[in-house]
C-alpha cells in the first residue's frame, strides 16, 4: 500500500480535527431537557420512540414495596443486600481518587453514595409494534476552565461496588420482559403499536457525584457522539 502523500496526510488530519470539534461542540444546550420534556433522537429523527422523565430524585434508600427484589438487575441477596445498611443506606465504600492520576492504594479515599431514581414513560409512536432498547443510561458530566462539558469517571475500588454501578446501567429496573433465567436483554422491551409503557428506574452514585449525574437517552451502551439527549438528575 503507497504512503499517502502529503495532501492526503493534511486531508486525514483536518477530517479528524473536524471530528474532533464536533464532537467536542455537540454538548449544546439543545441536547440538554427538563423532566416533562418529550425527547426523541437527535442522529435518527425516524427513531419512533419518545421518551419523557415523569420524575427523577436522588434518595438514600429504596423501599422495598416500590423497588421489589425480583426487579433489580443483578441478584439482591448477593450483590445488593450485603452493601446495604440495616436502614436502607449504602454503606461507604472505597474508590480512586477522580483527581488522581493513576489507580494505586495510596490514591484510594473512602466515600458514601446515593440512589437516583427515575420514572420514565417511553412511547411507541409507530403504527406496529417495536422491540426497543429502553434504558437510559448514567453519566457524570463537569465543566472545565472555559465552561465546557466534559465526560468524566470515578472508578471503585471495590469489585462488589463496581457491579452495582457498570458502565452506568441502572441496578434497578421495573419493566424486564426479555429477562429468562439469565436476565438476557434485560435492556429491552416490547412495545405495541402507539403503546406508552411506564418504567422505574434506579442508579447508584457517590455522594459528591449526585450534581454532575445526567440520564442520556438513545445512547445505547455508550456512543462515539456526545449528540444525544440528557436530562440532569438534580434539576
Amino acid at each position: 500500500m503507497p504512503y499517502p502523500s502529503e495532501n492526503e496526510i493534511e486531508k486525514i488530519l483536518a477530517d479528524q480535527e473536524g471530528q474532533k470539534a464536533s464532537f467536542d461542540l455537540s454538548y449544546g444546550e439543545s441536547f440538554f431537557f427538563s423532566v416533562q420534556d418529550e425527547i426523541t433522537d437527535p442522529l435518527h429523527p425516524e427513531n419512533p420512540i419518545r421518551y419523557k422523565v415523569a420524575d427523577i430524585t436522588v434518595t438514600d434508600s429504596l423501599p422495598q414495596a416500590q423497588f421489589p427484589e425480583e426487579s433489580y438487575v443483578t441478584d439482591y441477596d448477593s450483590a445488593v443486600a450485603p452493601l446495604l445498611n440495616e436502614d436502607g443506606t449504602l454503606k461507604s465504600h472505597e474508590r480512586y481518587s477522580p483527581d488522581a492520576e493513576d489507580t494505586t492504594a495510596e490514591n484510594i479515599e473512602t466515600v458514601g453514595s446515593k440512589f437516583i431514581t427515575a420514572t420514565v414513560e417511553i412511547t411507541n409512536t409507530e403504527d406496529s409494534s417495536q422491540e426497543a432498547y429502553i434504558t437510559p443510561m448514567l453519566e457524570l458530566l463537569k465543566t472545565d476552565d472555559a465552561g465546557e462539558f466534559e465526560r468524566f469517571y470515578v472508578q471503585p475500588a471495590s469489585a462488589a461496588y463496581a457491579s452495582l454501578s457498570v458502565e452506568g446501567e441502572p441496578l434497578f429496573q421495573s419493566i424486564q420482559q426479555f429477562t429468562g433465567s439469565r436476565k438476557k436483554h434485560v435492556r429491552f422491551a416490547e412495545i405495541g403499536a402507539g403503546e406508552t409503557l411506564e418504567c422505574t428506574f434506579a442508579w447508584v452514585v457517590d455522594d459528591d457525584c449526585t450534581d454532575n449525574a445526567y440520564l442520556a437517552f438513545f445512547d445505547m451502551c455508550g456512543s462515539g457522539t456526545n449528540s444525544y439527549p440528557r436530562v440532569k438528575a438534580t434539576g
